[in-house]
């Protein structure tokens, strides 16, 4: 493999995204709410060409923060529906972290979500997860990706 440039993860997203492509596209905000971290860049581009103008970020939150808001609580509903039994199981546990995971990722396509697990503790146990539900366990994360946003355009001007 010949390396003819190095480009930024927002550069990145951005051509992925086609922006070099597009006619009258002058300023880009990409939003990068990774697994641990949430990364906010303004772009400005013309010709091609992309430079950042600003960025901002917050190091703790990221994607993993709103699964261990969606696994909490689906451990809860399990205790509540099976009398109160605790999930200890490290293997259950890694099977919900893994379907919260899925599950997330499918609510960005539609509305509601099946959770469908086989746990060792407590057999089979399915869990409709909707986006509302997302949004509301999960508000406050949300309303944090605010302020960088804020901040990055802010700082661009």
């Amino acid at each position: 493999m010949e390396v003819r440039r190095v480009i930024s993860e927002p550069t990145a997203a951005a051509l992925a995204y086609g922006l070099h492509k597009k006619q009258g596209v002058e300023n880009v905000v990409v939003v990068d709410l990774g697994g641990g971290t949430l990364d906010v860049s303004v772009l400005w581009l013309q010709g091609g060409v992309f430079v950042t103008q600003a960025m901002a970020g917050n190091n703790r939150l990221g994607g993993q923060d709103f699964n261990e808001r969606v696994q909490k609580h689906i451990i809860e509903k399990i205790a509540e529906k099976k009398g109160g039994k605790a999930i200890e199981d490290k293997e259950d546990i890694q099977q919900i972290r893994l379907e919260v995971e899925k599950g997330k990722i499918r609510l960005t396509s539609v509305p509601s979500t099946t959770i469908s697990l086989d746990l060792k503790t407590v057999g089979k146990w399915k869990y409709e997860l909707t986006r509302e539900e997302f949004e509301l366990l999960n508000e406050d994360l949300l309303k944090s990706i605010e302020q960088p946003i804020a901040a990055a355009l802010e700082d661009a001007k």
